[in-house]
């Protein structure tokens, strides 16, 4: 139990010498003279004589005392009355205000609250901060009081003498420095005297004084550089400030010697709770001087907008944003190499052409969503059609049981002014930049569809859906301009009104089987069909609905607008997948495969597009059309491979739309791959280019060399032009508080040309400063 030295003494008042000492002891309870001390563990003795109290490890414990806010354990403690010296040896742990420091011996003064430990063990001083060394003082200095306090204010100080510091907690520390002499504020700043900077025993280098804070960094500077062929010498500076918790502010100043001087900023935030708004703004200029560059667009007033938003509101609501602005259509591939040191992906960009505004409301079984959707770029990205919503208001009632039957009702009212485009920006050479606008579409449209279905629940665990339906569509102002230079005609408003019906067949089968695989204990096949028949009768026929000679056809926004007349819809969809479960109950796909196809007849022969979703596709057979057949599917062989393809075939025209196939290696833990084919059709590109027809080759591969050194590799290889794309390969160096990453990339561009680039980047975070896995990764792609 607790013992105070007051009370040890009190019990030995017979003794004039205890007595003295029992004066001694009450007067450590004044102001000043320091605090008492409490032994909390250990058996003890006292010599009257000398005042001395010791304390020694008892059968269960090691002594321990508690001093004011000082905590020591040690094998033996002594504790001299009369100057209030303590001393303690043997594997001494040291408490001191939520530190805990290490060593073999500690002189400790009482009164004045100041020590010396030596023989230091590594030990954490701040957060982040590791030491050891041959011996660490500490004491209570001044501090700057505030201007309303009343009393002075100290805070603790610490001495190394022949020590090292790192703030690497690694066994073996990446990198130390050796002062001679290291002075720490903890939570505030440290002072390094004659220090040697070594890394895995290397010295580098050496500086007389070196000083830093140990406050949590709220200011730090980034630099980079890299060589361009075009751009030539790039030097990058970035200043990252951390203005709140939630803010943080970059400022990015650049200069290239073959295009002038860059600068930026990028506000992020991220709000803590419930309804915290999160998101970025983003802004990079250069006013490029390049008068004798032919590699580079010729403009000299360049830059990239980006920003988003998401925020989680009251009653269910969300609003976000995300949009961007290019200057020109070659700032994508002249600076897409800065704007990733700059940790801005521009691929990411160009997924969303269309910038937009989004809020949105839910209910149980209710939404409402109302959009801005447009397009913020002065050109055109991959020839692909895109659809802008000023605005877009879209109300949703999912399927809802009624009068307590198994009969649903789902309704949808959708409203909005809509702009589809679809046009080409292509350089015809480092000069000439053509720009194509093949087609646009607007409408101001009212939509809306009310469907009621009940299903059916037969034998075989079989479910059919008879349904029925009725849609009104009614089309104001819908012109559509065509041609170069482009030409805009003007079609009447229309109304169309639309009976509709069919049913749908599903069902779901499993078979569980004897495991073929070791990592399984159970196997089962689930094989999930949908076989789905529809009627649409409209009123009007959209087909029929021509301008000029019948050459301009009404104008299509989304599948809303694929029906154009009378017609049956037989669709059929197909998922399946072997899946097992480990003997810890873990269930996972070894297999997934899925596959769908849709088949339209006209009874009234009058079909002239199979299809407008990515060009008008002219129909070759006027009383039928077939969708476009999808199949993805994807292996699990072994715990390190998979393999899988996506696939789109255009059954019309007899042949593959699109196709991707890919295998993901890792016969090793250190390494991954993949493996990649591409196979595409550019939508009557023909007109710019000369193959409407893509293949690529792509290989990527991560090779973990160690704990600290990082390989990568990515390349694109052009099969049909018989030549490499794209080739980036790289090392980076993880260092604990920094990390280094020097990479090669080369680029070859079907008109531009080929370019090279060499990228180092180095950042580091301060001695103590946080680390973190997404500082330290390398966005390499």
């Amino acid at each position: 139990m607790n013992r105070q030295i007051l009370l040890l003494i009190a019990l030995a008042a017979a003794f004039p010498a205890a007595l003295f000492a029992q004066s001694t002891a009450e007067s450590a309870n004044e102001p000043g003279a320091g605090a008492p001390i409490e032994i909390l563990k250990g058996e003890y003795t006292y010599d009257f004589a000398g005042e001395i109290l010791e304390i020694h490890a008892d059968e269960k414990m090691r002594p321990t005392v508690m001093i004011g806010e000082f905590s020591i354990t040690a094998d033996e403690i002594k504790y001299e009355q009369k100057p209030q010296i303590l001393n303690a040896t043997g594997n001494v742990h040291l408490w001191d205000r939520g530190l805990i420091l290490r060593g073999e011996q500690l002189l400790f003064f009482v009164e004045q609250e100041e020590g010396t430990l030596t023989d230091v063990k590594p030990s954490e001083l701040s957060a982040g901060v590791y030491f050891h060394g041959k011996t660490l003082k500490f004491r209570q200095r001044p501090a700057k009081a505030p201007k309303d306090a009343t009393e002075a204010i100290t805070v603790p100080e610490y001495t190394l003498l022949q020590g090292a510091v790192t703030g690497n907690d690694m066994p073996v520390p990446y990198y130390e420095i050796q002062p001679s002499r290291t002075v720490i504020v903890p939570d505030d700043r440290y002072w390094a005297f004659n220090l040697l900077f070594e890394a895995q025993s290397w010295p580098l280098f050496y500086l007389p004084v070196f000083t830093g804070s140990l406050k949590e960094h709220r200011i730090v500077h980034i630099f980079n550089a890299s060589y361009n062929s075009e751009l030539g010498l790039g030097i990058y500076n970035q200043l990252h400030i951390r203005a709140t918790d939630e803010v943080t502010i970059d400022l990015y100043g650049d200069y290239f010697t073959d295009a002038g001087i860059g600068k930026g900023t990028k506000v992020t935030f991220d709000a803590p709770g419930e309804y915290g708004p999160k998101g970025y703004v983003y802004g990079y200029h250069i006013d490029q001087e390049a008068p004798d560059n032919d590699y580079v667009h010729d403009g000299d007033d360049r830059y990239l907008l980006a920003g988003e938003y998401a925020q989680d509101l009251p009653y269910d609501m969300r609003i976000s944003a995300r949009g961007h602005r290019f200057s020109d259509s070659e700032y994508r591939w002249d600076y897409r190499s800065p704007e990733r040191i700059r940790e801005m992906d521009v691929r990411d960009l160009e997924n969303d052409v269309v910038s937009h505004v989004t809020l949105s409301k839910w209910w149980d079984d209710q939404s409402l969503r109302i959009t801005a959707a447009s397009s913020l770029d002065p050109f055109y990205y991959s020839g692909l059609p895109y659809v802008e919503r000023t605005p877009q208001i879209h109300f949703e009632q999912y399927p809802m049981r009624l009068f307590d039957t198994n009969l649903f009702a789902d309704l949808h009212l959708d409203y909005g002014r809509y702009r589809r485009e679809k046009g080409y920006t292509w350089p015809i050479d480092k000069y000439t930049i053509t720009d194509i606008a093949e087609a646009i579409d607007e409408v101001e449209r009212f939509d809306g569809e009310l469907q009621l279905s009940y299903p059916f629940y037969l034998p075989g665990r079989v479910t059919m859906t008879p349904w029925i339906g009725f849609r009104g569509t009614h089309y104001a102002d819908p012109t559509r301009s065509v041609r170069t230079p482009i030409q805009t005609f003007e079609f009447d408003s229309a109304t169309r009104a639309m009976l509709e019906g069919g049913t749908e067949l599903s069902t779901r089968f499993t078979n569980e089987f004897d495991p073929f695989l070791d990592r399984y204990e159970k196997m089962r096949l689930v094989v999930e069909p949908i076989i789905n028949y529809g009627y649409y009768k409209p009123d009007i026929d959209l087909e029929e609905r021509f301008l000029d000679g019948g050459n301009v056809r009404f104008p299509y926004i989304d599948p809303t607008d694929a029906i154009r007349y009378e017609m049956h819809n037989i669709s059929a969809i197909l998922r399946t997948k072997i899946q097992g479960q480990t003997g810890a109950g873990t269930t996972s796909d070894f297999m997934q495969f899925g596959i769908g196809a849709a088949y339209d007849q006209f009874p009234n022969d009058n079909l002239r597009f199979t299809s407008f979703e990515l060009f008008d596709d002219p129909a070759l057979h006027s009383g039928e059309r077939y969708a476009d057949l999808l199949q993805d599917f994807a292996i699990y062989p072994y715990s390190w491979l998979s393999l899988g393809d996506t696939l789109r075939y255009d059954v019309e025209d007899g042949r593959i739309r699109s196709a991707y196939y890919y295998a993901n290696l890792s016969p090793i833990q250190r390494l991954r791959l993949v493996l990649g084919y591409y196979t595409f059709l550019y939508p009557n590109l023909n007109r710019v280019i000369d193959n409407d027809e893509q293949q690529d080759a792509v290989l990527q591969i991560l090779f973990d060399v160690s704990k600290k050194w990082q390989l990568f590799y990515s390349g694109y290889y052009d099969v049909d032009e018989g030549l490499s794309r794209s080739n980036n390969i790289g090392i980076m160096r993880d260092m604990y508080d920094f990390f280094t990453v020097f990479q090669i990339e080369h680029r070859a561009h079907p008109v531009f040309g080929d370019d090279y680039s060499f990228n180092f980047r180095i950042g580091f975070w301060g001695i103590g400063g946080r680390q973190g896995q997404d500082q330290k990764t390398w966005r390499w792609r």
